[in-house]
């Protein structure tokens, strides 16, 4: 009897840790459908963010050391979105994913 006793002792704590465990699971981060889109987590809700198009720019030169140098240039003098300095930014963005997860405007 006394060995039963003793497990019995350890079950509470143990199912306690399995509950809480459990509910954290469920508080897990959204992931968005679509790979490579970029979106701003706002209290567990994802907020897409503007979609634009890069100008790639490249040079390359060398024969048998190459240097390459390549620039990205979105157009337009500003983004149209804007945060606050106090909120807490985190960004969220599926960048490996099957095909069927591809954003169809892209394609």
């Amino acid at each position: 009897m006394r060995p039963l006793r003793l497990e019995m002792s350890y079950m509470k704590p143990l199912m306690f840790m399995l509950l809480a465990v459990s509910c954290l699971a469920q508080m897990a981060t959204p992931e968005p459908e679509m790979a490579d889109i970029f979106y701003r987590l706002d209290h567990d809700k994802l907020v897409p963010l503007e979609r634009q198009s890069a100008a790639i720019h490249g040079n390359a030169h060398g024969f048998i050391v190459m240097s390459i140098k390549t620039a990205s240039e979105f157009p337009g003098a500003k983004s149209s979105i804007k945060f606050n300095n106090a909120e807490q930014l985190d960004f969220v963005v599926r960048s490996v994913a099957p095909v069927t997860a591809a954003d169809p405007n892209t394609m």
